[in-house]
């Protein structure tokens, strides 16, 4: 009795411990280990965690996805539950071997998903036809071909238990593949000449196969379409375009030439029934002249009409356009596209403007809501004061359906598909102000963002125009004397900041190039702009003006392209240097 008594309490101490080992294990375990917290089986004939099969069926490959995508151990281990019926290999092949139903299991750490296979001797699959013996894949300019060869074959019998294939093309080629739902995918860089062969082999019966050749050729245009750089991707309404002769200054003016259908072979010429109006030349993507392209701009140089002809470069497809070139507009403020009607003659004497932006500098800062209009003609109205506004317009120069909008907290310029760097306005907002006489500074509170919520580049400056004689102009300067030029949020890389205070700001054109971050929430930045003497207690014209956001800012934000955003959350006037962060009463 004394023995039992001793082993059983050498038993409870040995699993004590065991116990403690196992703890210490945990304890010791990588905190920054991810554990996977789940395993999908997938494959072909895979429907709701079930895969029906018969004796006659191919092996089948199967995967396993573990999540998250990142678990530190994605291994799986692959279990059959009856291997009579079906085994499975450790890389997921699956191999039938008698009629009845298993379980698959496959098992990754703690987590494991299973797949239920049933086999029989059910009516089996005889034959595959393809409609045809041959099939050509047209594959555009910018790629892919794609042809969805699996609406091409007939599986016999129709009673057939499965008539589910498995698609495999030849010669093995990276730039012509076959998805397992029987889409040819033809990449721009394939070889147009070689020739391909398509087979389908029943998963039920891999005796019963078919195949078919695949050829390849480039798609040819059949149509044109033309519009306007400045007027986005859409097909313009009719070819008529009117322009002033002062237009002539600003770089908006190119028309892109789009082949129907999209990414068809060919580049286009154009020419000027009147060259003598409006002379168009070829350019490339660099603005250089070519002998053809899909980009051409227009050099105006008189009043009247001319017809522009786009020609898909030996054939005969063309398209015309009717150009019309009206009296000049009689522009009022150099590098901008603003009417002398356009200018407020009353003057807003509020000494700072909130869009929306929260925390707000004071309690009773004015709140500006904007009215979006897509022709980036707008005004950004606030109630009850006298009716001032900020208005909005863009001089077009090469952007695609560039405009202002509300961003709930914040003005937004939206440019889409930006040109390079031209240094001219493409967007501005403007207002007719007093600056107050103690005004020792203009604080902007700016923020830059992307599509994919990281921060863009951005390129703006603050102009200040004399109301009274529009010939006084000056570009206000960020690196003031006894100002700082530059906050930013905690977690800014102070390399972003040098970057800037090195050379960002241009003293002659007055561009201020905001750099690019990693994340959006620390992309955003307080700009101080000193008020020289002279300027103050005085009618201004003020603009916030915009010329490029960048299509790649470094960061992988703009990975997709395109929509790099500025945003203008709150600007004002400040009275002390020395506290910049306090705006002068209205």
């Amino acid at each position: 009795m004394k023995m039992k008594k001793r082993i059983l309490t050498l038993t409870v101490v040995c699993l004590t411990i065991m116990s403690l080992l196992l703890s210490a294990c945990d304890l010791m375990t990588d905190p920054n280990t991810i554990k996977a917290t789940g395993v999908a089986i997938s494959g072909t004939g895979v429907n709701n965690g079930m895969l029906n099969l018969s004796l006659n069926s191919r092996d089948i490959p199967l995967s396993a996805t573990v999540r998250p995508s990142n678990a530190t151990d994605k291994t799986v281990i692959w279990t059959s539950s009856d291997e009579s019926v079906v085994t499975v290999s450790a890389e997921g092949l699956l191999h039938v071997v008698g009629e009845g139903t298993a379980a698959i299991t496959a098992k990754s750490g703690d987590v494991s998903d299973t797949l239920v296979v049933s086999v029989s001797s059910v009516v089996d699959v005889t034959s595959i036809t393809f409609s045809e013996e041959s099939y050509h894949v047209l594959v555009p300019t910018g790629g892919p071909g794609m042809l969805d060869i699996s609406q091409c074959i007939t599986v016999a019998p129709e009673d057939a238990e499965n008539k589910n294939v498995v698609w495999s093309i030849e010669p093995a080629d990276p730039n012509v593949t076959v998805n397992a739902q029987g889409t040819v995918i033809v990449s721009p860089g394939a070889d147009m000449e070689a020739t391909y062969t398509v087979t389908a082999t029943s998963i039920s019966n891999s005796s019963v196969s078919a195949s078919a050749t695949i050829t390849l050729g480039r798609t040819q245009a059949t149509g044109i379409v033309v519009r306007l750089s400045s007027n986005g991707a859409q097909k313009p309404a009719s070819y008529v375009y009117e322009f002033n002769l002062d237009d002539n200054k600003f770089e908006h003016l190119i028309f892109v030439a789009e082949n129907r259908p999209v990414g068809s072979e060919g580049t286009c010429i154009f020419t000027s029934s009147n060259p003598d109006v409006c002379d168009i030349v070829c350019i490339d993507e660099n603005g250089e002249v070519a002998e053809s392209s899909g980009r051409a701009k227009l050099v105006i140089k008189g009043e009247g009409e001319a017809v522009l002809t786009v020609t898909i470069k030996d054939t005969e497809v063309t398209k015309n356009i009717l150009v019309k070139i009206n009296p000049a507009a009689g522009y009022v403020i150099d590098g901008l596209n603003v009417l002398p009607s356009e200018l407020q003659t009353t003057v807003d004497n509020s000494a700072w403007w909130d869009f929306g932006f929260n925390p707000v500098p004071k309690e009773d800062s004015l709140f500006y809501s904007v009215l979006e209009d897509s022709t980036g003609k707008l005004g950004l109205f606030y109630s009850g004061l006298d009716g001032t506004m900020w208005n909005s317009k863009m001089n077009q120069n090469q952007g695609n359906n560039a405009y202002v909008e509300d961003g709930g907290y914040c003005t937004v310029f939206t440019p889409w598909d930006w040109p390079i760097d031209n240094d001219q306005t493409n967007c501005y907002i403007f207002n007719t102000v007093h600056v107050p006489a103690g005004a020792t500074t203009f604080r902007a509170q700016l923020r830059t963002q992307s599509s994919q919520y990281l921060s863009g580049m951005a390129k703006f400056r603050i102009r200040m125009v004399d109301k009274n004689d529009l010939s006084q102009q000056i570009f206000l300067d960020v690196h003031g004397q006894n100002v700082p030029g530059f906050t930013v949020m905690e977690g800014r890389p102070v390399e972003d900041k040098v970057t800037y205070e090195n050379g960002a700001f241009d003293p002659t054109t007055g561009w201020i190039i905001i750099p690019g971050v990693p994340d959006y929430n620390i992309g955003e930045d307080v700009y101080y702009c000193t008020i020289p003497e002279e300027w103050r207690d005085r009618d201004v014209i003020v603009f916030i003006e915009c010329d490029a956001l960048y299509e790649d800012n470094g960061f992988g934000g703009m990975a997709e392209g395109r929509n790099d955003q500025l945003l203008v959350c709150s600007m004002g006037f400040v009275s002390n240097a020395n506290d910049p962060e306090e705006f002068m009463p209205k």
